[in-house]
């Protein structure tokens, strides 16, 4: 039998090294302000709720590391949503999907030259 000393670890405790989590409770907290800013007050729950089913499955496709959309993912999807619930809803299943195509779509709206009614 080897000496304990000489036995490599199954896990390397560096891997697990990570910021701090944050829960669901505190996502939805921070979020809470952004969607009542961009999206309808009857609609604010429903979004969050979205958003929080989004995490959810982006953890199963994109885990274990990711535990919620990253943050440029969720500006790609809110952007593109535009406040609308329908909107946000195929938006964030594309995004979890296939993320780079909803930041093609986001990076297009966001090169488009901004217009002015002059009137």
């Amino acid at each position: 039998m080897l000496p304990l000393d000489t036995v490599e670890p199954a896990w390397h405790p560096e891997e697990w090294e990570t910021e701090m989590a944050l829960g669901s409770d505190q996502r939805r907290k921070e979020r809470r302000q952004r969607i009542k800013a961009t999206f309808p007050n009857s609609h604010v729950e429903a979004a969050l709720d979205l958003l929080h089913l989004t995490d959810m499955a982006w953890h199963d496709c994109y885990g274990p590391k990711d535990l919620a959309v990253p943050d440029r993912v969720l500006e790609d999807i809110l952007l593109l949503a535009d406040g609308g619930l329908v909107a946000l809803i195929r938006v964030a299943r594309e995004a979890v999907i296939d993320f780079r195509d909803v930041r093609l779509a986001a990076d297009a709206l966001r090169s488009e030259p901004e217009t002015t009614s002059a009137g």
